[in-house]
């Protein structure tokens, strides 16, 4: 479920029809200063700027081969052979109280897609909300999701964890 709130509006559309991203366009529209955004305050700009440097460190650490233990995969006959223990994150905010949210991760194995473990908190938003930038307000509570499995079954932590958005 999906919902709207001071620091979460809705749903934003960032690319065209011909699914082109236009979102720095958009937001520079209308005299505003480049990548800056009316919607925001001055200090959720700064916070935008500071995130955006952020995500550029962030992209030179990127790996985009393949680790040496999904290329050990390779010779496998069946696709995924090895994969055992699948994961899905996620967060859903409190219609009434929009700055809480329920943090929640559950484990699976695979094939079986059978539920070994859940985790769940409800937490209180720290971040404002900024379009293009859910990751920085958000990664924080699902990580400690992954630490809480980490700790106490270490045996169901996910070989693959996959996330909305």
């Amino acid at each position: 479920m999906f919902m709207a709130s001071k620091h979460h509006p809705g749903p934003q559309t960032v690319g065209s029809e011909d699914g082109e991203d236009r979102g720095s366009e958009a937001e520079s529209e209308g005299g505003e200063e480049e990548g800056e955004d009316k919607r925001l305050s001055p200090d959720e700009c700064a916070k935008r700027r500071k995130w955006e440097r952020e995500q550029e460190e962030l992209k030179e650490r990127l790996e985009v081969e393949d680790g040496e233990e999904v290329a050990s995969w390779e010779g496998d006959t069946l696709p995924f052979a090895r994969l055992t223990t699948i994961a899905g994150v996620d967060i859903s905010f409190d219609k009434a109280h929009p700055d809480h949210a329920c943090a929640m991760l559950t484990v699976l194995t695979y094939p079986e897609l059978k539920v070994v473990h859940e985790s769940r908190a409800v937490v209180e938003m720290r971040e404002p909300y900024i379009p293009g930038f859910l990751a920085f307000r958000e990664v924080d509570f699902l990580l400690e999701r992954l630490r809480e499995v980490q700790r106490q079954h270490p045996q169901h932590y996910p070989q693959v964890t996959t996330a909305r958005n």
